[in-house]
């Protein structure tokens, strides 16, 4: 299987794309929001960055920046794999695919308890529940919720279930 910021947790891959605190080197802190700051549209006091490789960065991430907040946002591993369908192809098969959402969340599971500040969010909770999974992820982060935030927002509860149907072996 190939390796790259989509297939992060995949056998070898694992070894390359995790970091640790351990892995923090002087200079990291600042060349992080450097570049994250750069590649902001508007830079303002938080930012929000959801790369799937950092699901397993984040004791490396709270090592430079010990006030970050994190919301890891999970998905059932039969629509997740399901929904990643048509990426098939360029990241092997379903038992790939399978793996690498396991491996991803062992890592993670493994990192939990060394974080402060996390919030691990259901997609089938926020898909189901939309503005009360919002009000809590705002209030987790000491943000005021706005009912704005969440107009207009359309979720379909029963998609898990229609990409579950969709899997096969092939």
């Amino acid at each position: 299987p190939k390796t790259g910021a989509n297939h992060f947790a995949a056998g070898e891959a694992a070894r390359a794309h995790r970091l640790t605190e351990s892995d923090v080197e002087p200079g990291d802190a600042v060349a992080t929001e450097r570049a994250y700051v750069s590649a902001m549209v508007t830079p303002s006091a938080r930012l929000c960055e959801k790369s799937p490789p950092n699901f397993i960065r984040t004791r490396y991430l709270q090592a430079p920046f010990p006030d970050a907040t994190f919301i890891a946002l999970t998905r059932d591993s039969f629509a997740n794999v399901a929904a990643n369908g048509k990426k098939r192809t360029k990241w092997g098969g379903v038992a790939v695919q399978a793996e690498h959402w396991a491996e991803a969340h062992r890592l993670f599971g493994e990192d939990r308890p060394r974080l402060d500040r996390v919030l691990v969010v259901r997609y089938e909770d926020l898909v189901a529940e939309f503005e009360h999974v919002l009000r809590r992820v705002c209030a987790f982060c000491g943000l005021e919720f706005h009912a704005p935030m969440a107009a207009g927002a359309e979720m379909d509860p029963g998609v898990n279930a229609r990409m579950v149907a969709l899997l096969t072996d092939d």
